[in-house]
């Protein structure tokens, strides 16, 4: 199976490489390796990734500039980097 990198950067020197399989949904994948994109009450009020509810939203770099974007949205078929937040 083909794979690419997704790299989370959690802070300002704390960055994590995680490899996933291409096409892999990026909220699944953040969930499945420890990592949510649910902060505070979102953490347990959600929509579970159905796209209903915009918690799940991760900022992720493009062209040098940073997007937010709902995690449960955003197929993984290239590289990313994304910022927790």
């Amino acid at each position: 199976m083909a794979e690419v990198t997704v790299k989370i950067w959690l802070g300002p020197s704390n960055q994590k490489a995680l490899r996933v399989r291409k096409g892999s949904n990026l909220r699944s994948a953040l969930m499945e390796a420890g990592f949510s994109p649910y902060q505070g009450r979102f953490r347990q009020l959600n929509c579970k990734g159905l796209g209903l509810c915009g918690s799940c939203k991760v900022l992720v770099a493009e062209e040098s500039q940073l997007w937010e974007r709902r995690s449960c949205q955003i197929q993984c078929f290239n590289d990313l980097e994304i910022k927790l937040q």
